[in-house]
């Protein structure tokens, strides 16, 4: 049994910043269902003891599963949506994906 269920997702991010961009645009080209959950980190919304409890380094973008598993890092998160999504982005052949 797998320990994931596929979209809808919340994710924390700032739009202004590309790492953030690119989880949202591996989102939408994916056709995954997200709640995007605007977190200004220049106003310090990440430093709030709630957001810290969600990711303790206070760092956007986060993702959160519909069953409440939270993956920070935007590379991480990428890899994450590719495969638990079944995309294009990441083939099965080795020689595809490099």
């Amino acid at each position: 049994m797998s320990n994931h269920t596929s979209g809808p997702y919340t994710v924390y991010g700032m739009s202004l910043s590309g790492s953030c961009h690119k989880v949202r645009l591996i989102l939408d080209l994916a056709g995954a269902g997200y709640e995007w959950r605007e977190t200004d980190t220049r106003a310090k919304a990440t430093r709030t003891p709630e957001y810290l409890e969600l990711n303790p380094a206070g760092e956007v973008p986060l993702l959160v599963t519909p069953n409440g598993r939270r993956l920070p890092q935007s590379n991480a998160i990428l890899y994450y949506i590719a495969t638990v999504e079944n995309t294009r982005f990441w083939p099965a052949d080795e020689y595809a994906r490099g």
